[in-house]
C-alpha cells in the first residue's frame, strides 16, 4: 500500500498542531509493521511523542512497540494478524490466550482504543470468521475487566456500488457476514473501520473522478447527491461506506478510517506536491469537525497511512539523497532519523561490501555503534542539539556522556570526531556550542582520548557567501562563530560543513547555472581575484574558509559532513541529477585537487545519505516459481527486507528452487534449512585479500559460514566475490578461490567454487565470436579461467542488455534486447543471434576459449531489467524481459553452445535502498509485503 514518509508527517502534523488551535484534528497514524524498514519503536516512538502525534495504528501486537508505547501518552488500535481469525474464531480459549499474550501485560501502561479482528479480509475466505473472532475477542476482553472495542478493518471492496454515496451497498457476496459484523458492533457500540483512498478511484478511472474532487482542491466537481453536497471524494467514499451501513440495519455504527494517504510517487498522479497536498487538506478537513454530509458535525477519526514508507515511494527533497560508493575520502550519512534503517548489522555489513570506509551518525546510536566493532570503519559521531546545553552546563554531564557512548565502544570503533549538535545556526541552542565543545574535549582528555571535537554547520551562519573571498558569518552568528572556530584553531581540530550545492540552484535558478552546480564543464566559471571556480561546491566551501580567516582562524579544516542531490521531489531533482553529482563529486574529492583556496588539499566529503527515506517504489515484486534452469538473487543491500524466514517461505510456495546470496547471511541461511532451495553464496570483496593471503582464513571462513548449515542447505557454488574487476582486489581472486577450494575439501565437501564477473573485464563483446579479455583483465582472468577448468567449476557472468540498450541506443535495438522478435539479427559466422542476452553469454565464452578455457560453463548469475529509474525501465519492458528470459533458457542454449541449457539468477528478489539512484533501486520480483509486482510466465509457476 503506497505510504507517506515519516518526515512528511511530522511536517504535516506540525501543521496539525500549531495551525488548528481550535479543534485539534483527530488524526493518528499507521505504524505499518509489514515495511520491514522500521528503527527501532523506542526511537520511533520517541520522535512520534516530539511530533506530537497521539495515536497510532498497528497491524498486530508487535511486543517490542507496545513496551515502548508503555506511558507515552499515544494510543492505539491494534490488530490481530489475518492468519489467526479462524482459530480465533473457533475457539474461545484462543481468544483469550491472545487477550493475555497481547494486551495484558501491556495494560494500563498503554491505552487501546480498538483491537481490529484482520485487516481488509474481504474478498476471501477468512472473512466468514470474523464475527465469531470478533464475539470472542470481546468475551475475552470483558472477563479481563477491559472495556476495549473489537471492530474489523475493510477495505472498499466488499461495497458493490459506492457512487453516489447514497447508493452504497455491501455486495451479494459480502452483505451476510458484513451485516453480522455491523450488527456485533451497534450492539455494542463500537466503530466499523473502513480503509479509504480516494487515489485509487482516482487512478482506477482518471476520466470520470476529478483530481481536484480526490485531493480536497476546490474546483468544477461537485457531486450533488438528493440534498446533500460533495466537494470531496474523501466525504464520498467514507458516506458510501455509511449508506452501506444502513442498508443492513446498522445506520448508527460510526466509522473510523483506519487508512487514507496518497502516494508520493510510482504511478498515475502519484508525487510529493499531491500527496502533501492530499494529507494537509484531509487534516485541515478533519480538524475543521464539520463531518461528512452523511454525519454532518461528527469529526471524522482518520489514521494516515503511513508512518513508513515500505520502499515505494518517492518522497521529497529532504527524502532523496542516497548514494553508494566512494575512497577514502568519501564517506556517507547514516541518518538514524530516516526511520528506513534496516539492523545495523546488516547495514554495515552492507558498507563494508561496498567499500565504505567513513560514516557519519547524528547520535550516538548503541546499535549502530556496536555493529561497527571491528569493522574497519570509521566514525563521525554526533550528540543530539537538545543535550547542548547541559553539556556546556555541566563538565559531569559531558563525562558522562563519554562514559555512557565513547568508551563502550572505544576499543573497537575508530572515532574520528564528536559533532557538538548539527545546524544549530540560527537558533538559541548555538550560544551552547563553545562550553559544550570545550567539556567534550576535556571529558575525552580525561579519558585518554585523543578524539576532536567539533560541530556541524549549514552555510546559513554565512552572510555572504559570493564571491567566495567575500565569505562572512553573519552579525548576529560572527561572535559564536568567533569561539567556535578560535577553540578549533586551538585544538587543531576541523570545522563541519554542509555544503548543498543543490539549495543554492534551486533557491536561485536564474543566477547559479545547474551545470556549475553539478560539476559538468560548461560555460560557467567564476572568476574571485586570482582564482577560478569551476563548480559550485567549491565556491561554497571556500566562502567558509573565507569566514573562517575574517574571525582569525584560517587554518582550521573544513570537513564536509553533509552534501549531495536528490534525486525527486524538487525543481531540478532527479535521478539522473543526483548520479551526475554524486559521481562527479566522487571523482572531484578523489583527484585530490582541493579547492582554489586550499589547492592540493583533499577534500574530505560524506554524501547524504545512507538510505534514500521513502524514494522509490520497493519494486522487489514477483510470483514466480523456477525450474532448475531459473534462479533470483537475494540480495541483502536493500533496507526493506522482510524477515528471511517470510522471503524463504514466500520462495517456496511459489516454487523458487534457487538462490543467490551476495554475502553468507547468517538469518538466510538459517531459514534455508531442509528448505528445499539451494544457493550459491559470496564471500564479501573486502575478504578476498585475507581469504587468498592466509590458508587460515579461508578455513576459518568455511568453518564460520558453511559448516553450521551443511548439509541442511544445498550449496551449489561459493562465489569468490561480486564485480571485483576492474580493481585492486582482482589480483586476489585466483588465490582466494584456491584456498576456499581446498578448505572445502578438507572439510570434505564437494562445492565449487568461481567468482562473478560483470561484462567489464571484456574489451570486445561485438560480434560475440570477437568476445575477449581487455589486456588489463587478461592475465588474472587466465588464471581464474585455468582453475575452473581443471576443477569443472564453472564462471559466474552478469550479463544485463538493459545496460547495453541503455548505454547505445542509436545501435542497440529494444526488440533485441527484450527477446522480442522484430528486425534485427546478427550474423556471426555461420552463428545467428536474435536476443542481445545470447550475445553477450557467447561473447563471454569466446572470451574464455581465447585463454584456453573453452571447456569452462557459465552461469548466468545476474540478468534482469528495471522496472523504474532510467530510459526505457518501467514495470511492462521488465515484466516483458524477464518472462521471455524464463522461456528462452528453459526451451534452448545460446549459438555457441546449443542445447545446453542457460542457469540463470534473475535480479532481484527485492528492490535495493541501499544502491545508488535511478536504475540499479529497481530490479525486484516482490514488494516487502512479498505480494508479486508483475505476473511471471505459467512456466515456472508452481
Amino acid at each position: 500500500m503506497a505510504t507517506l514518509s515519516y518526515s512528511s508527517l511530522v511536517f504535516f502534523f506540525t501543521i496539525l498542531l500549531h495551525n488548528h488551535p481550535g479543534g485539534e484534528a483527530d488524526v493518528g497514524v499507521n505504524y505499518g509493521l509489514s515495511g520491514n524498514n522500521l528503527p527501532p519503536p523506542s526511537a520511533a516512538i520517541s520522535r512520534l511523542q516530539q511530533s506530537g502525534i497521539k495515536k497510532i495504528r498497528l497491524f498486530q501486537p508487535e511486543k517490542d512497540i507496545l513496551d515502548s508505547l508503555h506511558g507515552s501518552g499515544i494510543s492505539v488500535i491494534v490488530g490481530t494478524l489475518n492468519g489467526d481469525l479462524q482459530p480465533l474464531a473457533s475457539d474461545k480459549s484462543a481468544a483469550t490466550a491472545w487477550v493475555a499474550a497481547n494486551i495484558l501485560p501491556h495494560y494500563p501502561a498503554v491505552t487501546f482504543t480498538c483491537i481490529a479482528a484482520g485487516n481488509e479480509v474481504f474478498p476471501g475466505d477468512l472473512a466468514q470468521f470474523i464475527p465469531a473472532a470478533m464475539e470472542n475477542l470481546a468475551a475475552a476482553l470483558a472477563a479481563a475487566n477491559l472495556n476495549i472495542p473489537v471492530s474489523t478493518a475493510i477495505s472498499m471492496q466488499p461495497l458493490s456500488t459506492s457512487y453516489p454515496p447514497s447508493a452504497g451497498d455491501f455486495s451479494e457476496a459480502a452483505k451476510p457476514v458484513m451485516a453480522q459484523i455491523a450488527n456485533f458492533l451497534q450492539s455494542k457500540g463500537y466503530p466499523l473501520l473502513v480503509n479509504v483512498y480516494p487515489y485509487f478511484a482516482r487512478a482506477g478511472d482518471p476520466a470520470n473522478v476529478d483530481l481536484d474532487f480526490a485531493l480536497f482542491r476546490p474546483g468544477k466537481t461537485a457531486v450533488h447527491d438528493g440534498e446533500l453536497t460533495y466537494l470531496n471524494l474523501f466525504d464520498s467514499m467514507t458516506d458510501a461506506a455509511y449508506a452501506a451501513l444502513e442498508k443492513v440495519g446498522a445506520g448508527g455504527v460510526e466509522i473510523i478510517v483506519s487508512e487514507t494517504g496518497w502516494p508520493s510517487d510510482g504511478g498515475t498522479d502519484a508525487g510529493v506536491e499531491n500527496a502533501q497536498t492530499y494529507v494537509n487538506n484531509l487534516i485541515g478537513h478533519v480538524a475543521s469537525g464539520r463531518g461528512t454530509p452523511r454525519r454532518p458535525g461528527k469529526q471524522v477519526e482518520a489514521y494516515i497511512f503511513s508512518l513508513f514508507n515500505e520502499n515505494m515511494k518517492h518522497e521529497g527533497v529532504e527524502q532523496h539523497w542516497d548514494a553508494e560508493g566512494g575512497d577514502a575520502a568519501v564517506g556517507v550519512n547514516y541518518g538514524l532519523l530516516g526511520n528506513n534503517l534496516p539492523p545495523p548489522p546488516a547495514v554495515i555489513q552492507r558498507l563494508r561490501q561496498i567499500g565504505i570506509t567513513k560514516i557519519r551518525i547524528f547520535q550516538p546510536d548503541s546499535a549502530v555503534l556496536t555493529a561497527l566493532h571491528g569493522s574497519g570503519i570509521s566514525v563521525i559521531v554526533g550528540t543530539f542539539n537538545a543535550d547542548l546545553q547541559p553539556l556546556a552546563s555541566n563538565k559531569s554531564a559531558a563525562a558522562a556522556w563519554v562514559a555512557a557512548n565513547i568508551l563502550p565502544h572505544q576499543s573497537s570503533v575508530k572515532f574520528t570526531c564528536i559533532a557538538a549538535g548539527n545546524e544549530v545556526f540560527p537558533g538559541d541552542l548555538a550560544q551552547y556550542i563553545p562550553a559544550a565543545m570545550e567539556n567534550l574535549a576535556a571529558a575525552l582528555a580525561a579519558a585518554n582520548l585523543n578524539i576532536p571535537v567539533s560541530t556541524a554547520i549549514s552555510m546559513q551562519p554565512l552572510s555572504t557567501s559570493y564571491p567566495p573571498s567575500a565569505g562572512d558569518f553573519s552579525a548576529a552568528a560572527k561572535p559564536g562563530m568567533t569561539q567556535i572556530a578560535k577553540f578549533l584553531q586551538s585544538k587543531k581540530y576541523p570545522l563541519l560543513v554542509n555544503v548543498y550545492p543543490y539549495f543554492a540552484s534551486a533557491g536561485d535558478p536564474a543566477n547559479v547555472d545547474l551545470d556549475y552546480a553539478l560539476f559538468r564543464p560548461g560555460k560557467t566559471v567564476v572568476r574571485d581575484g586570482a582564482r577560478t571556480y569551476l563548480n559550485l561546491f567549491d565556491s561554497m566551501t571556500d566562502a567558509a574558509y573565507a569566514a573562517l580567516e575574517k574571525v582569525g582562524a584560517g587554518d582550521v579544516e573544513i570537513v564536509v559532513s553533509e552534501t549531495g542531490w536528490p534525486s525527486d521531489g524538487g525543481k531540478d531533482a532527479g535521478v539522473a541529477n543526483a548520479q551526475t553529482y554524486v559521481n562527479n563529486l566522487i571523482a572531484y574529492v578523489a583527484s585530490g585537487k582541493g579547492t582554489p583556496r586550499r589547492p592540493g588539499k583533499q577534500v574530505e566529503a560524506y554524501i547524504f545519505a545512507l538510505f534514500n527515506e521513502n524514494m522509490k517504489p520497493a519494486g522487489v515484486e514477483q510470483h514466480w516459481g523456477g525450474e532448475a534452469a531459473v534462479g533470483v538473487n537475494y540480495g541483502l543491500g536493500g533496507n526493506n527486507l522482510p524477515p528471511p524466514s517470510a522471503a524463504i517461505s514466500r520462495l517456496q510456495q511459489t516454487g523458487i528452487k534457487k538462490i543467490r546470496l551476495f554475502a553468507p547471511e547468517k538469518a538466510v541461511l538459517d531459514a534455508l534449512h531442509d528448505s528445499g532451495i539451494s544457493v550459491i553464496v559470496g564471500t564479501l570483496n573486502a575478504d578476498l585479500q585475507p581469504l587468498a593471503s592466509d590458508r587460515s582464513a579461508a578455513a576459518a571462513w568455511v568453518d564460520a559460514n558453511i559448516l553450521p548449515h551443511y548439509p541442511a542447505v544445498t550449496f551449489t557454488c561459493i562465489a569468490a566475490g561480486n564485480e571485483v574487476f576492474p580493481g585492486d582486489l582482482a589480483q586476489f581472486i585466483p588465490a582466494a578461490m584456491e584456498n576456499l577450494a581446498a578448505a572445502l575439501a578438507a572439510a570434505n565437501l564437494n562445492i565449487p567454487v568461481s567468482t562473478a564477473i560483470s561484462m567489464q573485464p571484456l574489451s570486445t563483446s561485438y560480434p560475440p565470436s570477437a568476445g575477449d579479455f581487455s589486456e588489463a583483465a587478461k592475465p588474472v582472468m587466465a588464471q581464474i579461467a585455468n582453475f575452473l577448468q581443471s576443477k569443472g567449476y564453472p564462471l559466474l557472468v552478469n550479463v544485463y542488455p538493459y545496460f547495453a540498450r541503455a548505454g547505445d541506443p542509436a545501435n542497440v535495438d529494444l526488440d533485441f534486447a527484450l527477446f522480442r522478435p522484430g528486425k534485427t539479427a546478427v550474423h556471426d559466422g555461420e552463428l545467428t543471434y536474435l536476443n542481445l542476452f545470447d550475445s553477450m553469454t557467447d561473447a563471454a565464452y569466446a572470451a574464455l576459449e581465447k585463454v584456453g578455457a573453452g571447456g569452462v560453463e557459465i552461469i548466468v548469475s545476474e540478468t534482469g531489467w528495471p522496472s523504474a529509474g532510467g530510459v526505457e525501465a518501467g514495470v511492462e519492458n521488465a515484466q516483458t524481459y524477464v518472462n521471455n528470459l524464463i522461456g528462452h533458457v528453459t526451451s534452448s542454449g545460446t549459438p555457441r553452445r546449443p542445447g545446453k541449457q542457460v542457469e540463470a539468477y534473475i535480479f532481484a528478489l527485492f528492490n535495493e535502498n541501499m544502491k545508488p539512484e535511478g536504475v540499479e533501486q529497481h530490479w525486484g520480483l516482490f514488494y516487502p509485503d512479498l505480494t508479486p509486482v508483475y505476473p511471471l510466465t505459467s512456466k515456472i509457476i508452481g
